[in-house]
């Protein structure tokens, strides 16, 4: 509620339309929950699973780091708000779920199967890219990923024909 009353007009001053700005405090407000030093619901989390505190609250940091881009593209483009042409609200919401998947997947450490962390790292920097509504981001974060999640997959099935068979039975 307070940050609704003294955050939200203060980015409408800065040119932020009225709902974006408020999803954006309102979301934020939300991602308090698994951030820490508060953390209210990765420790209420920790203390039914009897984990370490401090473990937890990082882990669940951890995984909602994508979600700390969303707001942003709030603010950027309105047409994640649904606010829009519908051929660019079906673009912005293609591309942000893309690039929200590829930002997991580096969090994660897992797409199609394990990520080394070259990969991983590759996806952690290309993949915001995707999050931003220009059409030049668009296409370099899209084909980064394109080329990560083909060799992934390439490598993985090329591993499933590689394994050794089972030893005859005599």
């Amino acid at each position: 509620m307070v940050s609704a009353i003294l955050v939200a007009p203060a980015l409408q001053e800065l040119g932020v339309p009225a709902l974006a700005a408020h999803l954006f405090v309102f979301y934020f407000a939300i991602l308090s929950m698994v951030t820490p030093p508060v953390a209210l619901a990765a420790y209420a989390a920790a203390g039914i699973g009897r984990s370490n505190l401090w473990t937890t609250g990082w882990m669940a940091f951890v995984i909602a780091i994508p979600g700390f881009l969303i707001p942003y593209a709030f603010v950027f483009d309105q047409g994640l708000l649904l606010e829009g042409d519908a051929l660019h609200i079906g673009r912005v919401i293609a591309t942000a779920t893309i690039g929200v998947l590829g930002l997991s997947a580096a969090t994660g450490g897992y797409a199609f199967g394990p990520l080394n962390w070259p990969l991983r790292t590759v996806l952690f920097c290309f993949s915001p890219l995707l999050i931003d509504p220009r059409h030049l981001t668009d296409m370099i974060g899209l084909s980064v990923l394109v080329v990560v999640g083909a060799y992934q997959l390439w490598s993985f099935k090329l591993r499933d024909r590689v394994k050794p068979s089972a030893a005859p039975t005599p």
